[in-house]
């Protein structure tokens, strides 16, 4: 009787814990995609509303281009440095 009342439990634990984070993959290939000039960085920064402080900022390529990498390197380790 105990077996049946565990079975539910711990195959929710199992299901639980063996999905993935669907939102994290998305990223992850879309980053993957950005620097594989699969999709430009116009798309990429539009998608994710990769905000600027300065206008001159969102118009000079290289700037938007450290701001992608930025984010995706954010998103793989966790952190973030220059």
């Amino acid at each position: 009787m105990k077996r049946l009342l565990l079975a539910p439990l711990l195959l929710t634990l199992i299901v639980g814990c063996g999905s993935k984070d669907k939102a994290l993959i998305e990223r992850r290939d879309d980053c993957a995609d950005v620097f594989g000039r699969v999709i430009t960085i116009d798309e990429f920064v539009k998608k994710y509303k990769i905000a600027f402080a300065d206008k001159k900022i969102s118009q000079s390529k290289s700037k938007r281009e450290i701001a992608v990498s930025a984010f995706c390197q954010f998103y793989k380790n966790g952190s973030f440095t220059f």
